[in-house]
């Protein structure tokens, strides 16, 4: 009997002795787990403490970026502003000069018509004096050279001159009555045609025959009269015109 306790009380000690062992086992082994559960636990702390660190660089940052943000677009705005008040600045010099330059052009425009006529005037001036000068310069040149024997002939001459002179100016009436206030192209008055083509004939018949008389008094034709059938008519015509008052053709 004493020997089968001693035996329960050895294999009871033996059980208490291998629990015992495997509760140091366990106790160490939480141990080593509790350990490296502070480590991750300290790890952990040093990750959050740097994330906070990172964060408040980070908010750090972004205010400092807020800030740039808004210094740029208060630079921005007055950027514009400035563009705007050179835009208008411009755009007003820009009417200024332009109205400077219309009426210039204007000034200069109406100075160069000014000269225009002016020197148009004075051309008109000068033509009508130089056709005087050089037919007067003609006339002379010739009655100092014609003798006095030979003076029927001179006046002779120059009195066909004068009826050219006139169908001349019929022709020109004709073709440009503006000039002469009768009227325009194709719509002449039938009171000025009358007229016309009456100075024309007329002018015609003294032209050919200060010719006639011109050659009669150098002897180059016959001192013969020279008639044609319709002479009297004719002639009674040229009579009526030269003693009945004609319009002048202004």
């Amino acid at each position: 009997m004493v020997s089968n306790g001693n035996g329960e009380t050895r294999k009871t000690l033996s059980s208490l002795a291998k629990e015992i062992n495997e509760n140091r086992v366990s106790i160490e082994v939480l141990k080593t787990e509790i350990q490296q559960t502070n480590m991750v636990h300290k790890r952990l702390d040093t990750a959050i403490e740097k994330l906070t660190n990172i964060s408040s660089s980070i908010k750090s940052m972004l205010a400092v970026h807020e800030e740039k943000l808004s210094q740029s677009e208060k630079l921005d705005e007055v950027i514009f502003q400035k563009l705007r008040e050179r835009q208008e600045d411009s755009d007003k010099r820009f009417s200024e000069i332009k109205e400077h330059m219309e009426l210039t052009e204007k000034r200069i425009m109406n100075e160069i018509l000014t000269i225009k006529n002016t020197i148009g005037s004075r051309v008109n001036v000068l033509e009508k004096w130089k056709y005087l000068i050089i037919g007067g310069s003609i006339g002379a040149f010739i009655a100092f050279r014609i003798p006095m024997t030979a003076m029927p002939e001179l006046v002779a001459g120059f009195h066909s001159l004068v009826g050219l002179a006139a169908v001349f100016v019929a022709i020109s009436a004709f073709l440009n009555p503006e000039a002469f206030n009768l009227g325009n192209p194709g719509n002449i008055k039938l009171g000025s045609l009358i007229e016309m083509s009456i100075g024309a004939a007329v002018g015609a018949i003294t032209f050919s025959g200060s010719v006639i008389a011109f050659l009669k008094l150098q002897g180059i034709m016959s001192g013969s009269p020279i008639t044609f059938k319709g002479q009297h008519p004719l002639n009674a015509v040229s009579y009526t015109h030269l003693t009945l008052p004609t319009k002048r053709i202004v």
